[in-house]
């Protein structure tokens, strides 16, 4: 089982890390169930996807505030 973060706006694969990582050192245990049903998903082989924010769509979205609005601005 790995952790794998994707731009939940753009949809790359920002990274992976191994699944020796205790999901209390990433700070999930301190989202709500809200947000967690919002940013992970599990998969059938275990992997865990998280749904987070990239560097070039966190920049856009700095340039374009009224981004946020929107549930994806990428087409």
């Amino acid at each position: 089982m790995a952790i794998h973060y994707y731009c939940r706006h753009c949809h790359q694969k920002i990274g992976s890390i191994p699944s020796t990582i205790d999901s209390r050192q990433l700070g999930i245990d301190q989202l709500n169930e809200q947000e967690k049903q919002e940013m992970i998903e599990y998969d059938t082989k275990g992997h865990v996807h998280i749904r987070t924010i990239c560097e070039d769509c966190e920049q856009t979205l700095k340039q374009y505030p009224t981004y946020h609005e929107q549930e994806s601005f990428i087409h």
